[in-house]
């Protein structure tokens, strides 16, 4: 009974970074279509700094996942 709670726990983990890493992706891609248009950032080193706060987050959150398993 306990192993099958364990396995059900496990999965629902799964789906919800599943669904997490879903988010920031069109989180990523939203940004990137506004950077494309012009709309949100005008100068370069904006966008320089947008692109490394999105690699400190995605190197952060692999750190995480890597803890977890």
């Amino acid at each position: 009974m306990q192993s099958l709670k364990l396995h059900v726990n496990c999965k629902e983990k799964e789906l919800k970074q599943r669904k997490n890493c879903k988010a920031k992706l069109l989180k990523s891609y939203n940004e990137w279509r506004s950077l494309q248009k012009g709309s949100k950032y005008r100068r370069s080193l904006e966008i320089l700094r947008c692109l490394e706060q999105n690699e400190e987050e995605e190197t952060s959150n692999l750190k995480g996942k890597t803890k977890e398993l």
